[in-house]
């Protein structure tokens, strides 16, 4: 009915339209903003990246500073713990009460003397036996001092720090334990290391400005400080400084408030050897000072830049819309006057009425154009609607006014339902609607009522109108009135069809007469030999005879095969075995120049065909094949093996003959059409019908002066017509000589009379009856044994397949010959429920009762 085109390009979008709202201020605005964000954020970036590198160089200044004092302070304790130690050996004999042993030990340590505040040397109950200090021994005890039993376990002691009894300075205990010469402790060294020198240490550095150093111990106990230290030494740190997270496990970096409460960046560096740590602390204040001070500049920058833009913008504003105010004043006057504008102000608003002009002659020249495509629309002579997207009809032109009867005023308003005149299914119309509606181009014929309800063919075409979106805004119809041009088409049609039966008739009538004219010849001669006594040349008359006639009989069961469907019963026929059976009738029907090749695959399986089609096609291809070698020549036929995919048999006929030409090609396999001086054109046109019942398909290939080539492809065992056989269709005994009863239904008087003849000789009781329905009444009545029916297949009052079918009901099982000559009817019934055997008209007598033979030989009939 109809097919549908892909649409075509469509317009793009207009740009813009997204901002299309928005005023010259407020993308301005947008614009000013942006880049002051822009530039904002990239400053803003700058800083923190400055802040972050400034941060990570003062923590780092930091580290370094609490690193180079740990080194100096576990440097002095280790210096200090070794003097200590030293001081200890020799010092047990002093313990023993050896004369002059004090003043003796003290003299030769007299140089290690001036680095501490104290020395003592006690004995195991913490009674002092030496001193540096005067005063002391038998006058101090230490027995409750935490590093006299540390001493004496042999672990470090060190204490502190602690302000001395004799001396009021700040100082931490160092101890060592004095052995005898057996290693076993038996007296206690301590010495006060003076805190002074820790101080001393922190006021010889240069420490950045607002930075503090200052000495703990893990404890939290601060030990000195660089500024403060009279007030903090001695005391803890308040929580939480009292013991940071990372105390104890290294150095780290932290932040928090001072003890003063300023903020600050701290590092924390554990004392080597010691349980002590060193924390510098920077206030952020200091340590961050330039980043702070780029950062403020940044600030100054951001507002100058905000400034500066602010005003750019406004200067460019005014400016501009002023000079568009006066151009939107003019516009008006321009559109109803189609005058144009005048080009003042900014080169951008220049720019604007420049376009403008140049759109308002181009929208004068669409208007122009618009009118002359409207007065064309007007003037076609054939029809044409426009609709809206739900179909409603918004404009006609006169040629649809004149084709459908509707008036424009009629029409519009309406759809194009008007015109429907019930010819056409729904789907055809929902194609149509889904076709349009996707876009595409629908095109296609329909049978409309015009309004006085006149049919007429109309070939239409729809398509959408798309607005410059690309949205689909109506459909355009187009049609043309081809009624008379269809008309004029029928009878050229059926005048080629006369021509064909002309044809076709003329083709029939010279081959008829030609076997009409040796029949009638030949029996003639055998009618006048019969009078004067048969002769020796009487049977070869008869055999002539029989020969038309067969011949006739083929020729009509050919026209059959053309103008009708015949049913045909077919069984698995391997073409090898056709082809071996006809090779020694082709031999005589061949001459001898042509060479017959046979390429035959051992492998090929069976088709279902009928065999005597399966002859003629081979006798066809093989003939027509000869008549393409009139000097000789070379004949091939090959049979090919099915594939694993495809499972279909070729079967091949090539011949080294004259070809076909090109424009003969396209019309070898229509009916009675012919090259040759001779034939009726039916061969080719039987092979390709046998091949199409068989659903199987035919292929051509030939070269002028090379030789053609006919390729059959046929489905491997593939069952296509009546149903097989029933049960006991096999030939049996051959019966002969054995007497059966048989049911014979034939409606015309000479076949009934010769097959009931050639049925009687055969020395069996034939039950005879003109049509269908006496016959099925002479079997109901017929009390006696029936052995077979023989049935014409097309007859009055009740058809053959169901004559059979009806005798089964009440005899089942009981076989049945079929005779058809034009068999337009199902046959199945005839099939179903019993063996049967279907034989061809002209019937021959030996077929018959071969057939009766098979069938009926020997069988008990059932009464």
């Amino acid at each position: 009915m109809g097919r549908r085109e892909a649409p075509g390009e469509r317009r793009a979008r207009p740009g813009g339209r997204r901002f299309g709202v928005l005023s010259i201020r407020a993308r301005l605005a947008i614009l000013g903003t942006g880049t002051v964000l822009l530039v904002t954020g990239l400053l803003s970036t700058l800083v923190i990246q400055d802040l972050r590198a400034q941060r990570a160089s003062s923590v780092q200044r930091l580290l370094n500073l609490a690193e180079a004092t740990a080194a100096n302070v576990g440097t002095v304790l280790g210096t200090s713990r070794a003097a200590a130690e030293r001081l200890a050996e020799g010092a047990d004999r002093v313990l023993a009460g050896a004369p002059g042993g004090c003043a003796g030990w003290l003299a030769r340590n007299r140089e290690t003397l001036p680095l501490f505040s104290n020395l003592v040397l006690v004995d195991r109950t913490g009674a002092p036996v030496c001193s540096q200090v005067g005063g002391v021994v038998g006058v101090v005890d230490y027995a409750d001092r935490a590093w006299l039993a540390e001493a004496l376990e042999g672990r470090p002691s060190m204490e502190g720090p602690m302000i001395g009894r004799r001396f009021p300075v700040w100082s931490v205990a160092l101890s060592a334990p004095v052995r005898d010469s057996t290693g076993l402790p038996v007296g206690v060294v301590t010495v006060g290391l003076e805190l002074a020198r820790f101080q001393d240490f922190m006021g010889s550095l240069s420490l950045p400005r607002g930075s503090i150093l200052t000495v703990s111990r893990n404890d939290g106990v601060i030990v000195a400080r660089s500024q403060d230290p009279e007030r903090w030494i001695g005391k803890e740190f308040p929580p939480p400084m009292a013991t940071p997270p990372g105390a104890g496990t290294g150095a780290y970096t932290t932040e928090g408030p001072s003890l003063e409460g300023e903020p600050m960046l701290f590092a924390n560096v554990p004392v080597p050897g010691a349980p002590w740590r060193v924390d510098a602390g920077w206030s952020e204040r200091e340590a961050l000072g330039p980043a702070f001070t780029a950062a403020r500049g940044s600030l100054v920058l951001a507002i100058g830049l905000i400034l500066v833009t602010s005003v750019g913008l406004t200067w460019v504003y005014v400016p501009v819309t002023r000079s568009l105010s006066g151009l939107v004043d003019g516009t008006q006057g321009a559109l109803l006057d189609r005058r144009p504008l005048r080009a003042e102000g900014p080169a951008e608003v220049r720019s604007v009425a420049t376009r403008f002009n140049e759109a308002l002659l181009a929208l004068s020249r669409e208007e122009d154009q618009g009118r002359r495509l409207a007065r064309v629309i007007a003037q076609l002579p054939d029809p044409v609607f426009i609709t809206d997207r739900e179909g409603v009809i918004e404009y006609v032109n006169p040629a649809f006014e004149r084709v459908t009867g509707y008036t424009a005023s009629e029409a519009i308003g309406r759809t194009p339902r008007l015109l429907r005149s019930e010819e056409h299914t729904p789907e055809v119309y929902s194609e149509m609607w889904r076709t349009i509606k996707a876009g595409f181009t629908y095109r296609g014929r329909f049978r409309n009522r015009r309004k006085n309800g006149e049919l007429y063919t109309e070939e239409k075409t729809i398509g959408p109108l798309r607005s410059e979106s690309g949205e689909i805004t109506h459909f355009v119809s187009t049609g043309k009135d081809v009624t008379e041009a269809e008309a004029i088409s029928e009878r050229l049609s059926q005048a080629e069809k006369l021509e064909a039966i002309g044809q076709m008739a003329g083709g029939v009538a010279h081959d008829f007469n030609n076997l009409l004219t040796a029949i009638s010849g030949y029996a003639e001669l055998l009618s006048t030999e019969i009078e004067e006594g048969p002769g020796p040349e009487s049977a070869e008359h008869v055999r002539k005879i029989l020969e038309g006639a067969h011949m006739g009989g083929a020729l009509t069961r050919q026209l059959l095969g053309i103008t009708t469907r015949q049913t045909v019963h077919s069984e698995p026929v391997n073409l090898n075995h056709v082809v071996e059976r006809l090779t020694a009738f082709l031999r005589r029907v061949i001459p001898a120049d042509i060479e017959v090749v046979r390429a035959l695959d051992p492998e090929v399986g069976p088709v279902w065909l009928d065999p005597v089609q399966a002859e003629q096609m081979v006798l066809n291809l093989a003939l027509n094949a000869r008549d393409a070698m009139p000097d000789g020549g070379r004949l091939k036929i090959s049979t090919h093996a099915a594939d694993g995919d495809s499972r279909q048999i070729r079967f091949e006929v090539s011949d080294t003959g004259l070809g076909i030409p090109p424009e003969v090609l396209p019309r070898i396999f229509d009916p009675f059409f012919t090259t040759k001086s001779h034939g009726t054109g039916l061969g080719l046109v039987t092979v390709a019908e046998i091949v199409r019942s068989a659903h199987g398909r035919v292929d051509v290939e030939s070269e002028p002066g090379r030789g053609t080539t006919f390729r059959i492809r046929l489905p491997e065992g593939h069952v296509y017509t009546v149903p097989p056989l029933g049960e006991g269709s096999e030939a049996g005994d051959s019966g002969a000589g054995t007497r059966c009863t048989i049911l014979l239904a034939e409606d015309d008087p000479r076949v009934r009379a010769l097959l009931t003849r050639v049925l009687e000789q055969a020395g069996h009781e034939v039950l005879v009856a003109p049509d269908g329905r006496a016959a099925l009444e002479r079997a109901r009545s017929w009390e006696g044994p029936l052995h077979l029916v023989v049935s014409d297949v097309m007859m009055p009052e009740m058809k053959g397949p169901d004559l059979v079918a009806a005798v089964r009901s009440d005899r089942p099982g009981l076989p049945a010959v079929l005779i058809s000559g034009h068999a337009n009817v199902s046959l199945e019934a005839g099939f179903a429920n019993g063996p049967t055997e279907l034989i061809s008209k002209p019937v021959s007598p030996a077929a018959l009762r071969e057939a009766v033979s098979r069938l009926a030989g020997g069988r008990p009939g059932d009464p």
